[in-house]
């Protein structure tokens, strides 16, 4: 089983960092990203993953 790394997420810029990096994403990135990381225990349809970010 993988360790799970804590993600730190800010909208204010949309940038994520995990350790030490930080990157900036696009809005629909960062979005998407944001979902999938507090939603990582289920599997989504591509449709589920429109509708959420």
């Amino acid at each position: 089983m993988r360790e799970r790394k804590t993600m730190k997420f800010s909208q204010e810029d949309y940038t994520i960092t995990l350790e030490d990096t930080e990157v900036t994403l696009l809005r629909k990135e960062f979005l998407l990203l944001k979902f999938l990381y507090k939603n990582n225990e289920r599997t989504f349809s591509r449709d589920e993953l429109q509708d959420a970010s």
